[in-house]
């Protein structure tokens, strides 16, 4: 027998308590690794400065599948990142998005991709699915929103990877691995 696969759509959380389920999907990961994991009220003030920055992966019933996060942020801080003067934790504590103005923003911190395993007889690829769908759907909504500039070339993403998988993926969309004073992170142009 083979397994069905059932219709995904992405979209920004319509509520407050779908926004937290997706916040929970990446704290129970970050919790089950023993990694930092920014709180609720941080993540939940980034939701009210910024809400296109928060997406669900559901499935045709309205199930949250996955959670994906990307936050504007300025190119100061993107190159302090960048450079290791600023480190993820320092970054989690502060309020660091974009808040002024409309888009298209340049700089892009990405957050965090929580998903859920995969049901019991799902292939492996299916996670891989999963994320490679939420990811792309998440930039064309950015891309829709006029967030994204028209040209992908003055767009930089930075991501801090905490998980093998996590590594895997942000190489597999073409991150480049910095480690500034021994601290690992990647970036995108």
């Amino acid at each position: 027998a083979g397994f069905f696969c059932r219709p995904f759509h992405v979209k920004h959380p319509e509520t407050q308590t779908n926004f937290f389920q997706g916040w929970h999907l990446g704290e129970t990961i970050y919790r089950g690794i023993r990694k930092d994991y920014p709180s609720e009220k941080l993540v939940h003030q980034w939701w009210e400065k910024y809400p296109n920055g928060a997406f669900g992966l559901y499935d045709f019933k309205d199930k949250l599948w996955g959670y994906f996060s990307i936050w504007p942020i300025s190119r100061e801080v993107f190159e302090q990142l960048k450079s290791g003067n600023l480190t993820e934790e320092v970054l989690l504590e502060s309020n660091l998005i974009e808040a002024e103005g409309k888009g298209p923003f340049h700089y892009w911190y990405v957050a965090d991709i929580g998903r859920v395993k995969r049901p019991h007889g799902a292939p492996p690829e299916f996670s891989i699915y999963l994320a490679d769908f939420l990811i792309c759907e998440a930039f064309e909504l950015l891309l829709h929103e006029s967030d994204f500039p028209d040209s992908p070339d003055s767009i930089e993403l930075i991501a801090f990877a905490v998980t093998t998988p996590g590594k895997k993926l942000l190489e597999k969309y073409g991150f480049c691995k910095v480690e500034p004073e021994g601290r690992p992170l990647n970036t995108a142009t």
